[in-house]
């Protein structure tokens, strides 16, 4: 099917959803979700372009939010879009689940689809919970930390991302020093890291053991992937 070139180029004055679809499913069809947040701009002019570049404009590059393709959507689609009905914007908000990936791009359509539907604080609260429980590692360790708010279980997600970068990072990074090369004096970040660290480790022993042998499981460090000892005591 030959698809008109006007159709290709969204100008914001068209059927935003139409726009998208057709951009989905011909313009970008295979590519990465990244690749598509890419490749938007060349698709845009007068308002649509205008209010991008006013939404998403950078100086050194990219911001975060323009390199998350559902992001870029879901603003664009508020902003321009008059079809979407109320009752398609609360379901997109009650079915929003975490999908892994990075978790601020996550938080952020969150917010924006949460806003849309116009949640208040108590049902934020609740449906951000709902949605992270496609990860029952990120959800334990948010209900872990007793959550008492929407903001609450949003920092105890980036606690979380912060936590899984660091115990990922190469051995260099994490401080381990090579050769004779002295280590900077700890600080107080470092102790909260030890302390997320063992806060994850205690949710690993709840998942692999369940309630009745946590008390029975041998510890296990996940800096050097030996039993014995915590991250913390490596």
């Amino acid at each position: 099917m030959e698809i008109p070139s006007e159709l290709m180029v969204f100008k914001g004055e068209e059927d935003a959803r139409k726009f998208f679809y057709l951009y989905e499913n011909v313009v970008t069809k295979g590519l990465m979700d990244n690749a598509k947040a890419g490749k938007i701009v060349d698709c845009q002019s007068r308002e649509a372009f205008d209010f991008y570049f006013e939404r998403f404009k950078w100086d050194n590059g990219p911001t975060t939010e323009a390199k998350n393709y559902h992001v870029v959507k879901d603003v664009m689609l508020k902003k321009v879009s008059t079809q979407k009905s109320d009752a398609e914007i609360m379901k997109d908000a009650i079915f929003l689940t975490y999908d892994g990936g990075d978790i601020q791009a996550f938080l952020t359509r969150v917010e924006i689809a949460y806003n849309q539907a116009e949640f208040n604080e108590h049902a934020k609260f609740g449906m951000l919970r709902e949605a992270l429980k496609t990860d029952q590692l990120l959800l334990q360790f948010v209900l872990f930390r007793g959550t008492k708010d929407y903001e609450e279980v949003k920092q105890y997600c980036t606690d979380y991302a912060d936590n899984q970068k660091m115990m990922s990072a190469p051995s260099g990074s994490r401080g381990e020093r090579p050769g004779n090369i002295r280590l900077p004096a700890r600080t107080s970040n470092d102790t909260r890291i030890d302390d997320l660290c063992r806060e994850v480790e205690k949710l690993h022993l709840l998942m692999s053991n369940g309630p009745r042998n946590q008390r029975q499981a041998e510890p296990f460090c996940h800096k050097c992937n030996k039993k014995g000892h915590y991250a913390s005591q490596c």
